[in-house]
C-alpha cells in the first residue's frame, strides 16, 4: 500500500511540475524571488512567458488606420487616372 501511495505522489509531483512548467514556473537554481514570484504568477493563472498577448486595438487607432489606407487607395487611384490622362 505504502508503494502504491509512493508512486502516487510521484506521478502528482511530475504532473505539478509539467503543469508549472507550461506556465512558465522554472523549478532550475536561479535567483529564488523571481521564482517564487512566478510560481505565485502561475497558481494565480498569469502568464509569465515574455511574448505580449494580442492587445485589442482601440478604436481611434482603428479609425485612423482606415482613414490612412482610404487616404492611400484615393492617392493611389488620383495618380492612376493622372497617368492615363497623359
Amino acid at each position: 500500500m505504502e508503494e502504491e501511495v509512493s508512486q502516487l505522489s510521484a506521478k502528482l509531483k511530475e504532473k505539478q511540475a509539467k503543469e508549472l512548467s507550461a506556465l512558465g514556473y522554472s523549478s532550475g537554481n536561479g535567483n529564488e524571488k523571481s521564482n517564487m514570484d512566478n510560481l505565485v504568477k502561475a497558481i494565480a493563472g498569469v502568464s509569465v512567458s515574455s511574448q505580449p498577448k494580442n492587445t485589442k486595438v482601440s478604436k481611434a487607432k482603428q479609425r485612423r488606420d482606415k482613414r490612412a489606407q482610404q487616404e492611400a487607395e484615393r492617392e493611389n487611384r488620383e495618380s492612376q487616372q493622372s497617368r492615363m490622362t497623359l
